[in-house]
Formats: C-alpha cells, structure tokens, sequence
C-alpha cells in the first residue's frame, strides 16, 4: 500500500510541488516572525490530501493547471489554519510529531497564525476564481459548525449515532467532498459531474474521520504524530463509544467513567468497546462509506486518475496514522 500510494503522489509531484511553492510566496510578509512560524507550519508537511484530491480530480478532464494549483494552495491554507486553530482549542501539545504552533509560539501568535492562513487563502481564491471564494467560504462555515457541534455536546452521552454523522460531515467531509467537486468544476470534460465527484469526497471523508477516530483508540502517538487516547478524556463522544453505550451490558460503567471527568484509565473502557464490537462496527462502517465512495466513480472511463482516486479511498480504510 506505501508503494502505491507512492505513485499516487508522483502522478501529482510536479502540481503538489506548485502548490507548496505557491503557498510560501502566499505567506510573504513584513512580519518576520509571522512569515516564519507560517514557513515552519508549511515546512511540517502532512498529507497533502486536499490538494491531492483537487488534482486528481482535475486530471480525469482537461483543466487548467495553474488555476488548478492556485485553488489547491487557496483550500490548503485552509485546513493549515484550521489545523493550528483545533490545536489551540484541544490545547495540543504536537502536530505531526512536532510541538504544535501554540506549544512553540503560544496561543495568542498561534490564533494570529490561523487567520493569517485563512486571509492569504482568500487572497489566492480570487485568483483562482469566484467558485474557490465560494468553496472557502461554506468550508469553514462548515468548520465551525462541526467544532461547535463537539464542544457543545462534550461528555453529553446522549448523542446519537445520526448527530454523530453530521458533526463528522461539518467538520472533515464537507470539506473533502467540495475538493473533489472544485476538481471537477475547473476540468472541462470531465467524464464525472460535478456533484459525482462531490458524493466521493464526502464519503471518502466521512470514512477518513471515522478512521481518525478509532486510531485515537488504537494508534500509537508515533505513527498518528500527535497524542492519542486523547479524545474520551476531553469529552469528545465518537461512534465505537456511541456503540458501546447503546449495547454493551455494562454501559453504565463506561457512562460513569465518562461522566467523572477525571484522568481516568481507559483500558476498561477500551475493554468494553471490544467486548461489545463497537470497534469492529466502526471499521464496517467505515468500509460501507468506501464502497459508495467507489462506487460513484463508477461511470468514468478507466483513467490513471481515477485509479488512484480508487486507491486513495483503500489507503483512507487501512491507514494508520
């Protein structure tokens, strides 16, 4: 799978690297200290998926590169902010294994580094065109809804697995599922409407939180980058937890735990869970929404592009970290 995905990305080195380099000459400023935590934050890397997608997508038509690479860079910036932001709001220590912009620079330059990122996106969106401005501005619309949604209804163990879904369609999918679709838009002939690619991304995302989640339980702080089993303790209320409290026999222990708001240990808890499957039924779910990610590319030729839009959603289902 690290071989594949490997070639998934050369397919798009050479537009990715565009995308990096555009987003450096983005965050040019007069601030020496501002240019540099947003250097050093670029410099961190990460997956790259959005942009990624964005390309992907693209390819399967025949779009223009450079607006292409613009857009990308533009709802990059985004997700950076966002990702400095969350971190100052989780109070986390790391990010990608490294001390997060609020554990190096405090949270006050942080908050400024956040909408540092999202004011230079809008400034790229302009030129990448009105349906990139549109695009930023439902994403993090989105992005506060979803964060709201969390920390209003933290330790609340009454949530449901459909409120659940939506907390996870505001605050990941929402915003993958309209990369795929601003691919699709700025691709003339592409054999994928729009709305096609859109249904992919907002699957894929749905399955790459849900996978988000249970590595919390599951994943070790080395290979996830940033601390794990982190979650349950701030109150964050996700789906093999919602499972657990719905069939496990002894969900009144896992309720008072919750409830006790203390540093307690999650190893029965973590026991509970797998008693009950609730790990098991999250990984299923996870695979449905692969499946119906899949299944909407159905209608496009055979394309290198698509093959790796396919591979991309095995590597969401199997990864770990």
């Amino acid at each position: 799978m690290a071989s594949e995905l490997q070639a998934i990305y050369r397919q798009a080195s050479e537009e990715l690297a565009a995308v990096d380099s555009t987003m450096r000459q983005a965050v040019s400023t007069l601030t020496p200290s501002l240019q540099e935590a947003a250097l050093q934050f670029i410099a961190a890397g990460g997956k790259r998926l959005r942009p990624l997608l964005i390309i992907l997508a693209s390819k399967l038509g025949s779009a223009d590169s450079q607006q292409v690479v613009t857009a990308a860079a533009a709802l990059e910036l985004v997700h950076l902010g966002s990702l400095v932001h969350d971190d100052i709001v989780d109070e986390s220590p790391l990010r990608r294994g490294r001390p997060s912009a609020n554990a190096t620079y405090g949270n006050k330059v942080a908050v400024l580094l956040g909408d540092f990122f999202f004011a230079r996106s809008l400034n790229l969106a302009r030129a990448a065109g009105v349906e990139t401005v549109k695009v930023i501005s439902d994403v993090i619309s989105s992005l506060v809804e979803g964060e709201l949604q969390q920390l209003e209804r933290r330790y609340d163990l009454t949530i449901t697995e459909a409120e659940y879904w939506e907390r996870i369609r505001c605050k990941t999918a929402a915003f993958i599922g309209e990369c795929c679709r601003l691919g699709a838009l700025y691709s003339p002939g592409n054999p994928l409407a729009p709305e096609a690619l859109h249904t992919y991304g907002l699957n894929l995302g749905l399955a790459y939180q849900i996978k988000d989640d249970l590595l919390d339980f599951t994943g070790a702080m080395q290979t996830v980058g940033k601390p794990t089993k982190h979650d349950l303790h701030d109150g964050i209320i996700t789906l093999p937890v919602i499972h657990a409290l719905k069939f496990h026999p002894r969900r009144d222990e896992i309720s008072n735990l919750i409830s006790s708001r203390v540093d307690y240990d999650l190893t029965p808890v973590l026991a509970c869970m797998q008693e009950a499957g609730s790990l098991t039924f999250a990984e299923e779910r996870a695979a449905e929404f692969i499946a119906k990610a899949k299944a909407s590319l159905a209608e496009a030729p055979e394309h290198e592009a698509k093959a790796a839009l396919v591979s991309i959603a095995d590597f969401v289902l199997n990864r770990v970290s």
